[in-house]
């Protein structure tokens, strides 16, 4: 790893030496293609890049940034009959594409399907007024194509953008956007793959699965004229506007950066466009402007496939970073956001991927940019409030209900789902099994003597992550988490409403899926149905406030932290074992006995000794043996304002590393140092041999007594 990083420093640096290969496929793929690449969604955890300059503009093995292309589209009026393939086949849409090292520029339009003649027309300009609601489209509420131009681009083969619409009339109150997953991107392999699924896209890879391609828009390009009316959009009625916005860059809808990344096999470069960002952001502009009376807005991260496969898309976060744009934009909305199996949890390796910024995150401009001042030009927080690079999702959801006290953030996944776990891998991570602890893990066997495991479990991270959210926002996140989905099957649980959640083509087993808690003995129900039952309660609950801005409660179900975390949304045991995540106010510096352990033997682990431990925890004799008993490691401490984890680790004589360590994956987790929040409890082992009372006095004695004058 620290010789790819000495690499991405020389290539920075300027000291470029990737070399082009010859065209690998029709539309000018000029790398080798790695078809063996088998991480699907394109999560790879290693940066390695050629030449980048500056945020828009990227230096590729050929060295040139002055061409500029215009993006492949397909022609003003097609059939809608026999697919995007067949309309390749006849030279009605050009693949062949040059991997140009600076994103393609495409036209304003919209395609729609006529009122004249039953076919799909693309014309120039998208003003929606005249077209739909004038009688140029075939029907109101049918889906539409968007295709806003500009700096928008695919980096799926560097190609247009566009995304989906279905509207009533411009007098919506509701709307539904739906960020699509489609996986994030960190090296070349990754690129590669954005590159293959250019021919996915328009059906002339069918050997290319569609895990492959979890963005694919095809079906949606198919369904232009129609009417999504089914499933989840049963849910949202007619009385709901729509817009579905494609991932297809990569970077989780937060991109404005093209990045060179570097084959570390391979002498090869290709060059991705991150432009997520951008291409979101001209969406979430034209609802905005379109749309300037709703009052009802859900943001909801899922895949989608209409074979019926599951995607293996990784990612889904985005569209958080979008809702306090959105509520900003919108002070009296009510602003929900529902991320659909993507958690937002990751190995220690994240930072370190995200410190270079591949995706230009932090340059990402708010549509409405211009008309603003310093730093709320920038869809995220300033750095010295919130990074990638140095925060997680729990800190975020909290610098977002800060800014905005009415937005509130929900979670839908399966605890096991396969594919999150192999990015928690991929970014550093262990998956169950193979760092084992007392204390939460998932581990069905015996934790090592006299070592401190957990830190790596993947069933951990994810409950200490989540009971943090549901500590620190009770008024403001919510959490729907089943059992399962190690086997990878139906992935995204809002999509199977999305899908198939009408009789009777849902069956009993498929219900049962959906179900957070099934007791033995318990009589199983319609499970799905109380998810949908769930969703509507959060997406139409309250954030209470009163007259001075300040949360007095809320409407959402499951009041008290106890309902939160271990209630009916909660599969059984699935957040429980982590110390001080029982109750609310629960003591979080406490571990368990492993086998044959006492005071004398656990006290290394925590950098102290036995009689520091034996003063905390009274009682037995310090060479007890008590395996599977509870005891305190630490002292439990309370932020106050003003301060730091420096100042803190100075009062008691330790260190921020140690602090740092101490509280590692439990409770207490510390993710940025500089990151504390008055009330927030840590766990800290004082080192009463250095500490000093408040005049700076030691309070022990180092030296001990002294002889006598005249003594021996």
């Amino acid at each position: 790893f620290m010789a790819a990083r000495s690499q991405l420093s020389r290539h920075m640096a300027g000291e470029s030496h990737c070399q082009r290969r010859p065209a690998a496929r029709r539309w000018g793929l000029g790398l080798h293609c790695h078809k063996e690449t088998i991480f699907l969604g394109c999560l790879l955890f290693l940066v390695s890049g050629c030449e980048t300059q500056g945020v828009h503009d990227a230096v590729g093995c050929s060295h040139t940034t002055d061409t500029q292309v215009q993006c492949p589209t397909l022609k003003e009026s097609v059939p809608r009959e026999g697919g995007l393939a067949d309309l390749v086949a006849q030279g009605e849409l050009d693949v062949d594409l040059d991997p140009q090292q600076v994103p393609c520029r495409g036209k304003e339009k919209m395609c729609y399907q006529s009122a004249v003649n039953d076919r799909i027309m693309c014309t120039e300009g998208t003003e929606i007024e005249s077209r739909i609601l004038d009688g140029q489209s075939n029907t109101k509420s049918a889906l539409m194509e968007v295709l806003p131009g500009g700096e928008t681009v695919c980096g799926h083969g560097n190609r247009e953008f566009s995304f989906f619409v279905q509207v009533e009339s411009l007098e919506h109150t509701k709307a539904l956007v739906v960020f699509m997953n489609g996986g994030i991107c960190f090296d070349a392999d990754c690129a590669t793959m954005m590159g293959l699924n250019l021919d996915n896209m328009v059906g002339k890879e069918p050997d290319i699965s569609p895990e492959r391609s979890p963005a694919t828009p095809t079906f949606l390009k198919a369904s232009l004229g129609q009417k999504l009316d089914t499933g989840i959009f049963k849910e949202f009625d007619e009385s709901w506007a729509v817009w579905l916005i494609p991932d297809c860059t990569g970077d989780d809808h937060i991109g404005n950066r093209s990045y060179t990344y570097n084959d570390d096999d391979e002498d090869t470069c290709f060059t991705a466009h991150h432009k997520g960002g951008v291409n979101s952001g001209a969406a979430i502009d034209y609802l905005l402007e379109n749309l300037g009376g709703l009052q009802q807005v859900v943001l909801l991260n899922s895949g989608y496939n209409p074979r019926k496969e599951n995607s293996q898309g990784f990612g889904g976060v985005g569209a958080a970073f979008w809702a306090n744009y959105i509520q900003k934009r919108l002070p009296s909305a009510s602003v929900r956001t529902i991320l659909d199996s993507a958690l937002g949890v990751y190995g220690p390796m994240w930072k370190e991927i995200h410190r270079n910024d591949p995706w230009g995150a932090s340059n990402v401009m708010v549509p409405d940019a211009d008309e603003r001042e310093g730093e709320d030009k920038f869809l995220l927080p300033p750095k010295d409030e919130w990074s990638l690079a140095d925060d997680d999702m729990t800190h975020y959801y909290r610098w977002a209900v800060e800014k905005s006290p009415s937005l509130a953030f929900a979670d839908v996944s399966a605890v096991d789902d396969a594919v999150q776990i192999e990015g928690f891998v991929k970014t550093g991570g262990k998956p169950d099994g193979e760092d084992c602890c007392l204390e939460g893990c998932g581990c069905p066997g015996t934790p090592l003597y006299g070592w401190r495991g957990g830190k790596l479990d993947w069933s951990k991270t994810r409950k200490v992550q989540i009971l943090k959210r549901l500590k620190h926002l009770p008024n403001n996140y919510r959490v729907w988490l089943r059992s399962g989905g190690k086997d990878g099957l139906k992935r995204f649980l809002v999509s199977l409403i999305w899908t198939k959640l009408d009789p009777p083509e849902i069956s009993s087993s498929e219900r049962m899926d959906f179900c957070p808690i099934i007791p033995v003995g318990s009589v199983v129900c319609p499970q799905a149905y109380r998810l949908k039952n769930w969703i509507n309660n959060f997406v139409n609950g309250r954030v209470i406030r009163d007259g001075t801005g300040m949360t007095l409660g809320n409407t959402f179900m499951d009041k008290t932290y106890e309902a939160r975390a271990f209630g009916s949304s909660i599969c059984e045991h699935c957040l429980n074992g982590i110390p001080g995540g029982n109750t609310e106010m629960g003591e979080s510096c406490n571990a368990t006995y492993y086998r044959g352990e006492n005071l004398f033997t656990v006290a290394p682990k925590y950098h102290t000794d036995w009689m520091a431990l034996w003063s905390l925890n009274g009682n037995d004799a310090p060479d007890t043996q008590s395996q599977g008993g509870s005891y305190r490691f630490a002292h439990e401490y309370i932020v106050q304002e003003g301060d730091t984890l420096q100042s803190i680790a100075s009062r008691f004589a330790t260190t921020v590393d140690e602090l740092i360590d101490l509280n590692f994956n439990i409770i207490s987790h510390i993710t940025n140092p500089v990151r504390l929040g008055e009330g927030d409890r840590i766990c800290v082992v004082p080192s009463f041999a250095k500490n000093k009372d408040r005049f700076g006095t030691p309070i022990c004695d180092v030296v001990g007594p002294q002889p006598m004058e005249g003594t021996i």
